[in-house]
C-alpha cells in the first residue's frame, strides 16, 4: 500500500551566508488515500472520509490562496 504525505506549504525566508535554523518541528500528515478527492473549482466538491465518519463540502470558487484559485488541489 502506498502512503502519501501532505505537501509542505509555508513561506520560509532563507538568508544567504548564515545558518537558517528553524527550531520547531515540521509535521506532514499522512493523507487518507481512500478519501482523496480532487477539488474542481467550478463545482461543489464533497469529500467523505468513511473511516472517520466525517465529510466536508467545498463550494465553487472557494479554494483560494490570496486572490487565485487552487488548480489541482486534492483534499483527504
Amino acid at each position: 500500500m502506498v502512503s502519501r504525505y501532505a505537501g509542505f506549504r509555508e513561506a520560509i525566508t532563507i538568508v544567504e551566508r548564515i545558518p537558517n535554523d528553524v527550531s520547531r518541528p515540521f509535521y506532514l500528515p499522512r493523507l487518507a488515500m481512500d478519501s482523496l478527492t480532487k477539488v474542481l473549482p467550478n463545482f461543489t466538491t464533497k469529500v467523505e472520509n468513511r473511516d472517520l465518519g466525517t465529510s466536508i463540502v467545498d463550494p465553487p470558487h472557494t479554494a483560494m490562496m490570496r486572490e487565485e484559485e487552487f488548480d489541482g488541489l486534492e483534499v483527504s
